[in-house]
């Protein structure tokens, strides 16, 4: 299947901290890519020259701005409405990149340029453009346009148009305007109403609210440019200034913008001080920031450029979805575009998650929160389906499942093993046992609860079965005892005994006091253990390998290597009916278990089951490359662990179809592929472990950990691998299986990886 896989779609010039286009492709793709965003607003790589309502997904993608679409189909089954009956989509902002570029009669585009180029720099996140406008009639301008999303204050945007007449003076006219008339893919043209606009001499403002969420957002522009003479407009969906300035033949003329845009009440006088900064200002500030953000979280790789530009992409890509503050979820495409409407998926837990738990450890800890935050929810719809405990959504905006539309997420209960699984590694890795006791521990224990009615006793075996469910291999629906499903159940079952243990034995009251909120019953966790020894899995003898689920090995077979390239992804190709019938994946099951509970299973089963596995493996899903890297290279299957890992780190750049956004739980894998992959790193019941390898063909690889408190440095060389004690107290970690109490640095030996 890695021939499929990795068939590249696009090129982008490779440069380790610069992603770069020398053509004038607008494709959705393209504009992906040259997305920007602080985590509390993102915007798409839009041309400033382009109109809004011309161009899909226009406008800011803002955390928390959505609304409710009222005219979707609901799915029933057996005459019901499958719960819930409302969409949340994303609602883009009114937009305010839009600036017009005109001398006498010509309109500035880029296809009349002899020299074009777009670089987003990944160490600054400044996207710049550069032309050489011809006209008509010979004259020639120089553009350089600069924006910015502020990292460092984050309702700011800020952007600055250098322009320079090559072999003329005559005078331009600049065009800008905030505007209410956005391009939804869901909602069309017809958003937002009560949109108020104002517009002087100083400054343009545009409020707005969306017709069914009832949600506001608010933007104040004010342009800058000496010598420019503004002159307002006020529309009843947009607002704007035009600018006339006299240009002269070599000299540099310069127009500054700044944007306000919050989803609270503005107060002018309060954000006054921000729009009269320059732009060179606010560009200090913001690069700044960056740089604080990628001195702990940068990997540094020499021996393969292509691979190093492809992971710190998709560092600042995790970096432009999401920042403190309010608990909103972390949607499946950050802050990029509509796709999947800002819904928070498990991905976030399993895959974005281990990224800044070890880089920002309060935005780890603020995704849980989210979750917390909605537990009301998550009991009210276990009660609504019969179960006990907490029922979290697949996949929600609000809380509730988002959109309904989708029959398998009932079945993809998962949520409730991997959202406790998430919990046990953030309180472990940030030693953050107060936040358990708080919080923590009674998600944990509502998810136990649900599992402990969810299953099934099964007399004839013995054993407990879950019956109907769907795993995170979305080609197996309503399964009965698939293994991902069933052993993280049975650990979260044993996980919630153990954090009764423990409230009981060190944290009394607070105990006492939980107990009573959750009518919790003696002895409730005494069931949870006895559950959880018997739940089942499906070892094939013959096999020896772990079955995905029942009947899985009696499926159709399938020779997926004969499969021509344009039939992937199976699920937009093939009859339904056809891809559940078939052994073959989407993305792994089995092998994710494997890899979250590493210590359970041994090196010689996994190798089993990864070569069982790997080759019907379709990697329609892009959360599957970098879990068959990290396992790989752990299992020594290492031509493919690279091909894989190039895949992940370059999926939006080369391999996929970003046009819905950035995968953002796939750049968190290619992150993983490094730290759990080359580096070997797990976190398990004995603690933090390493088992470092690189390429024969590598000179070095370097990344830093936040680990219990403190700053770890790992470098690894073909000679040796260090591990550096950077600040805070020591450390306790397994490397190559030698316990140490990491207190300054060591060294200690590596793998030479001999594919690559």
């Amino acid at each position: 299947m890695l021939d499929k896989i990795i068939t590249k779609q696009r090129e982008w010039a490779v440069d380790e901290w610069v992603v770069r286009r020398d053509d004038d492709d607008v494709s959705d793709d393209v504009q992906t890519v040259f997305s920007q965003g602080n985590g509390f607003f993102g915007i798409r790589g839009i041309d400033e020259e382009q109109a809004p309502s011309s161009v899909a997904q226009s406008g800011a993608f803002v955390q928390g701005l959505y609304e409710i679409q009222q005219d979707h189909e609901l799915l029933c089954m057996k005459g019901a409405p499958v719960l819930p009956d409302v969409f949340y989509r994303a609602a883009p902002s009114p937009h305010f990149l839009f600036l017009q570029v005109k001398i006498g009669d010509a309109v500035f585009s880029p296809d009349q340029c002899s020299l074009y180029s777009r670089r987003l720099d990944l160490r600054t996140g400044v996207l710049r453009r550069d032309a050489v406008w011809e006209l008509p009639d010979g004259k020639k301008l120089q553009l350089c346009f600069k924006r910015l999303v502020s990292l460092k204050t984050r309702q700011l945007f800020a952007s600055q148009l250098t322009l320079i007449p090559l072999n003329f003076s005559g005078q331009v006219e600049l065009v800008f305007t905030l505007d209410a008339e956005t391009h939804s893919v869901h909602f069309g043209n017809s958003l937002w109403a009560n949109v108020c606009t104002a517009a002087d001499e100083d400054r343009v403002h545009l409020s707005a609210e969306t017709k069914h969420s009832k949600l506001s957002v608010n933007l104040i522009c004010k342009h800058r440019a000496d010598g420019g003479v503004f002159s307002p407009f006020s529309e009843q969906l947009r607002a704007g200034q035009i600018c006339t300035m006299d240009l002269r033949e070599n000299e540099t003329a310069v127009l500054e913008k700044t944007v306000w845009l919050d989803t609270s009440t503005v107060n002018c006088s309060e954000i006054e001080p921000q729009l009269n900064r320059y732009y060179d200002e606010i560009e200090t500030e913001s690069v700044l920031a960056w740089a604080e953000f990628w001195a702990d979280s940068d990997v540094r790789i020499d021996g393969n450029s292509g691979i190093q530009q492809g992971v710190r992409f998709s560092i600042a890509q995790l970096r432009q979805a999401y920042r403190e503050g309010p608990a909103y979820g972390l949607g499946a495409k950050g802050l990029t575009s509509e796709g999947y409407g800002l819904a928070h998926f498990w991905d976030s837990e399993i895959y974005m998650l281990p990224f800044y738990l070890h880089t920002m450890p309060e935005l780890a800890k603020q995704i849980l929160m989210f979750r917390y935050n909605n537990i009301d929810k998550a009991r009210d719809r276990a009660r609504r389906l019969h179960q006990k405990g907490a029922m979290f959504a697949f996949m929600s905006v609000q809380g509730e499942d988002n959109p309904a539309a989708w029959a398998c997420i009932l079945g993809e209960q998962f949520i409730n093993a991997t959202l406790p699984y998430a919990i046990w590694n953030y309180v472990t890795t940030a030693d953050d046992e107060a936040w358990l006791v708080s919080y923590g521990a009674e998600m944990v224990i509502e998810c136990a609860r649900f599992w402990a009615g969810r299953v099934s006793f099964n007399k004839q075996s013995g054993k407990y079965f879950i019956n109907q469910i769907t795993g995170p291999d979305e080609y197996a629906e309503w399964v009965n005892n698939d293994f991902f499903a069933n052993v993280m159940a049975a650990w979260t079952l044993r996980y919630g005994a153990e954090v009764i243990r423990r409230l009981k034995a060190s944290y009394t009251a607070e105990w006492q006091a939980l107990a009573g909120r959750l009518d919790y019953g003696d002895g409730e966790e005494s069931r949870w253990c006895e559950i959880a020894g018997s739940i089942h899995t499906i070892y094939n003898d013959e096999l020896g390998i772990n079955e995905q689920h029942n009947g899985f090995c009696g499926l159709d077979d399938i020779d997926l290597e004969a499969l021509p390239a344009s039939e992937f992804p199976l699920e937009s190709h093939w009859p339904w009916p056809k891809v559940l019938q078939h052994k073959v994946l989407k993305q792994p099951d089995v092998l994710l278990a494997e890899l979250l509970l590493s210590d359970e299973f041994s090196a010689e089963q996994k190798k089993a089951d990864y070569e069982y596995y790997e080759p019907l493996t379709t990697h329609d899903s892009s959360l599957s490359p970098c879990i068959h890297s990290i396992l790989a290279v752990e299992l020594g299957v290492t031509d493919k662990a690279f091909q894989y890992l190039e895949n992940s780190a370059r999926l939006d750049l080369d391999y996929g179809d970003s046009a819905q956004g950035i995968h953002l739980a796939n750049a968190a894998g290619a992150w993983m592929s490094i730290v759990y992959g080359l580096a070997g790193y797990r976190q398990t019941k004995v603690g933090v472990s390493f088992a470092p390898a690189i390429s024969k063909d590598w000179k070095s690889y370097s990344f830093r950990l936040k680990i219990r408190g403190s700053l770890v440095g790992i470098c690894v060389t073909p000679d040796a691998a260090q591990f550096e004690l950077l600040s805070g107290g020591a450390v306790e970690i397994q490397v190559n299986d030698e316990n140490v109490q990491l207190e300054n640095s060591m060294t200690t030996a590596v793998r030479i990886l001999q594919c690559g």
